[in-house]
């Protein structure tokens, strides 16, 4: 998770950006933009800090946390369809699959910079890459 002074800078850019194009954009979160936020609070990093620096670096002890809409009764669950091109089929190490799909021949490329410039895994939390 992202330090809440990076939500607060992105909140002011974005307020001086549509200044001009809304009258109640100092009221409004993110110049009145739509922004998610998502991920695991208990994974914000203080190089160093103390659990009480860690706890008060997370988005949910910014100002921002105060003006966000945390969902609606409305709220459903969704399937979402993952393209065919895009799953790992039938696979004795899907793990090892997916590294070689996302990272392909990485050994004669791990000296180039650029190579990992274009590739990433996401993973729900630290564990898991």
């Amino acid at each position: 998770m992202i330090h809440k002074h990076a939500f607060e800078v992105l909140d002011k850019a974005l307020k001086d950006a549509m200044k001009s194009d809304l009258a109640n954009t100092s009221e409004s979160l993110f110049g009145g933009k739509v922004v998610v936020l998502g991920g695991d609070f208990r994974q914000t990093v203080v190089q160093n800090g103390t659990r009480n620096e860690c706890v008060n670096a997370t988005t949910s002890s910014s100002y921002i946390w105060l003006k966000c809409n945390l969902g609606d009764p409305n709220d459903v669950e969704a399937t979402i369809s993952i393209p065919d091109d895009l799953l790992i089929k039938h696979s004795l190490d899907p793990m090892s699959d997916l590294i070689d799909f996302v990272y392909p021949s990485m050994l004669e490329r791990f000296n180039d910079l650029t190579y990992f410039q274009e590739r990433a895994l996401l993973a729900p939390l630290n564990e898991v890459v």
